[in-house]
């Protein structure tokens, strides 16, 4: 009988816990924009030897490069969960990891190649781009504060 009581006690707590983080989940996605998604989307770059450089066939007059932007452009888009309302908010190929602050008005990404980057925030609309941190040495993670007015950022060394 036992057994059955020490199940019972642990199937009510783990019901309450999933019930407690639903309820948090149902006001924080009210914060954030109606379904509009971001996304990084990754395109191959033109190169001279076209397909061959792409698939990494090498050639004898060109060798293509192994570093990631020199063969991909990486820019962020918003997009609304229907496929509608695409937008495309950077254009210098070389973002990655956005994030939505809490209350939807902007998002933070990584931009640059590793291991110097640098960490900004661009609105939703795609205005009011600013440079948080320059020349950093691997921005591992970021999270944005509950009031949407702070990073934090943890760097590798």
């Amino acid at each position: 009988m036992r057994p059955v009581l020490y199940g019972a006690i642990a199937f009510a707590c783990l019901l309450s816990v999933v019930s407690a983080f639903a309820q948090d989940n149902a006001s924080d996605d009210a914060l954030l924009p109606e379904g509009v998604i971001v996304y990084v989307e990754q395109k191959p770059k033109t190169t001279r030897d076209g397909l061959a450089s792409y698939l990494g066939v090498r050639r004898e007059r060109y060798q293509p490069s192994q570093a990631i932007y020199d063969r991909f452009t990486f820019d962020l888009f918003t997009i609304d969960p229907d496929g509608s309302n695409r937008r495309q908010l950077t254009t210098d190929g070389m973002n990655e990891r956005p994030r939505w602050s809490w209350d939807g008005e902007w998002i933070a990404y990584v931009n640059g190649p590793e291991p110097i980057q640098n960490l900004e925030v661009i609105r939703a609309d795609g205005s009011s781009r600013k440079r948080l941190l320059e020349n950093e040495q691997l921005i591992e993670r970021f999270w944005w504060s509950h009031d949407s007015k702070k990073l934090l950022v943890a760097i590798g060394t």
